[in-house]
């Protein structure tokens, strides 16, 4: 009867291992650019863009901004999946809550975007297993290398310039 069990517990762990997974490959957690951003994300915007001028400075102060906007909670997409579609800008940058690793790569993507100073194609979004579930994380293209960023993380001490994998 115990084999059962968890055979089942087992069967609904890869199901929902899959999910996530073809919500990540289906990249429906990505916030729609060409959505108006809220009057506190375009200042915050244009605030980061008159202090830095060098990409990588930007990028470092974008993250800045994600990682202390926003908090970090294991295994959010457990306790609300259908969060992970969120495709509202404002909405997500009004959240006060935990958002996901891919919410908050959204977000800095965007600001990324909208800066200007980046292009889709110098930006990569990464898959790694994290706590035993997928985690997402980016990969920025800054004066002639790849830059691991992973705004999520840094809440668990992941600094800037590496991604989190494993434990948290």
């Amino acid at each position: 009867m115990i084999k059962i069990i968890l055979g089942i517990i087992f069967a609904g762990y890869i199901l929902y291992l899959g999910f996530l997974l073809l919500l990540f490959k289906a990249e429906t957690g990505r916030l729609k650019t060409s959505e108006p951003m809220s009057d506190s994300m375009a200042n915050k915007l244009k605030e980061i863009k008159t202090r830095h001028h060098d990409k990588k400075e930007f990028l470092e102060r974008a993250f800045e901004v994600v990682v202390g906007r926003f908090r970090s909670e294991r295994f959010s997409l457990l306790k609300n999946p259908l969060r992970a579609g969120y495709t509202d800008v404002k909405t997500v940058w009004e959240n006060r809550n935990a958002l996901a690793c891919s919410e908050q790569n959204s977000v800095l993507v965007l600001l990324l975007l909208r800066s200007l100073r980046f292009k889709e194609s110098e930006i990569r979004r990464k898959t790694t297993f994290l706590n035993g579930l997928l985690h997402q994380y980016l990969c920025v293209y800054v004066n002639g290398s790849w830059i691991d960023v992973d705004p999520w993380c840094a809440e668990f001490k992941i600094r800037f310039g590496m991604h989190g994998w494993l434990f948290a």
